[in-house]
Parts: structure tokens; C-alpha cells; sequence
């Protein structure tokens, strides 16, 4: 299979595709599982969800200067947050290695933000550690380089656990380094396990705590 892929087309015609329809339903459930399923359940506590911000910002856009991308991140209760981002990310299984565009959609709980607190550490801008709960489209069409078998207008998905690193600075600078493990399904590709690497720098343009 070719190593490269160009970079044409509009990636939401090949989600469309009656080809693609099945394991596009599939990861449209788990993105309402991440996000909408939370958002309902916190909205019945109205009184819990606005107290539990303690740490995190309500909403964060961040722009990233690799690739470049965009990332929302918004604050649902405690340590927990929902996130999507359009943005480079890099997988690799059985199947193959490639680097490109990817739509990322997140649950995460952080890990530290009261511990930082205490140590008199930065928390503006979710600054912590996370666990998360993660799905991640690949589109062939937008992908850089790779040795991926697979045909070039492949839709490939990742559902899997992940455990990241985000910082902001008070300039604004930020960054959010994440590695995570799991299932990797996808239009004539091999499934299999496979590790997701997403590493970003940017500038948060959204008011901080």
C-alpha cells in the first residue's frame, strides 16, 4: 500500500458512505456515550454542577500550531470533563502506522488538581494529569504519511482508555501530551489493539480561572 496519503477530499463524505455506515453508527454511539449521556445526567444536579467547577474551566478553546487544530474542552462536575478536538494524531496496530488529521472526542477525569491546589501548583486552564475514555476518526484522505494497509479513503477508528498530560501556562501557552491503548476497527483494515500517541501545542483563547 502506498506510504503517503494526499491530502483531497472532504472527509464527511466518506463518514456518509453506505460503506462506512456501520462502523460509523458505532463510533457516533460512543461519542453520545462521552458526551451526551454525562451532559444529561449532570444537567438533572444543577446545584452539584456548578459547585463541582472547583478546579476546571467551565469552557476552554484552545487553537493548536501543530497541524494546525482546535480543541473544546468543557467542564461537567469535580474532575470531570468532556472534550472534542480536530487536530494530528498519530496510531499504529497490526495493520499499520500513519500520522494525520483526526476527529478526537474525550471523557476525562483529572487526577491532581486538588493535590496541585495544595501544593500552591497552577490548576488555571485544567493543568493536570487525566485518565480518559477516548474515540478517535481517522479520514484517509487527510492523513500525512503512513504505511497503513489500507484503501486511501479509509475511515479508521479508535475506541480505547488513554492517560494524558495538559498544562497552561499564564501566557496562554498550552499543551496536552496523551498516550493511550485500544480497539482499532476501520473499512478493509485489519482490527486489532494498537496504541493512539496525540501530542499538541497551542495558545488557549477562552478567559481562565
Amino acid at each position: 500500500m502506498p506510504s503517503k496519503f494526499m491530502l483531497s477530499g472532504n472527509p464527511i463524505f466518506h463518514i456518509l458512505d453506505a460503506r462506512t455506515k456501520k462502523m460509523t453508527l458505532k463510533g457516533v454511539f460512543f461519542i453520545m456515550m462521552l458526551g451526551v449521556s454525562p451532559m444529561l445526567a449532570f444537567g438533572q444536579r444543577p446545584n452539584e454542577y456548578h459547585q463541582g467547577l472547583r478546579y476546571l474551566e467551565k469552557h476552554q478553546i484552545s487553537a493548536q500550531i501543530i497541524g494546525p487544530g482546535v480543541h473544546y474542552e468543557a467542564g461537567l462536575i469535580d474532575d470531570i470533563t468532556f472534550s472534542t478536538a480536530f487536530s494530528p494524531g498519530l496510531s499504529t496496530h497490526s495493520a499499520g502506522a500513519n500520522l494525520g488529521y483526526a476527529w478526537h472526542n474525550r471523557l476525562r477525569i483529572y487526577l491532581n488538581l486538588h493535590s496541585r491546589s495544595l501544593q500552591n501548583k497552577s490548576t488555571s486552564g485544567n493543568s493536570g494529569n487525566y485518565l480518559a475514555l477516548g474515540n478517535s476518526i481517522f479520514f484517509g484522505n487527510l492523513q500525512v504519511t503512513g504505511d497503513l494497509d489500507a484503501p486511501e479513503d479509509f475511515t479508521l477508528f479508535f475506541n480505547g482508555a488513554l492517560y494524558g498530560v495538559q498544562r497552561t501556562y499564564h501566557s496562554g501557552f498550552n499543551f496536552d501530551v496523551e498516550l493511550g491503548l485500544g480497539h482499532y476497527q476501520g473499512r478493509e483494515i485489519e482490527d486489532g489493539l494498537g496504541v493512539l500517541l496525540n501530542l499538541s501545542f497551542g495558545w488557549v483563547l477562552t478567559k481562565r480561572r
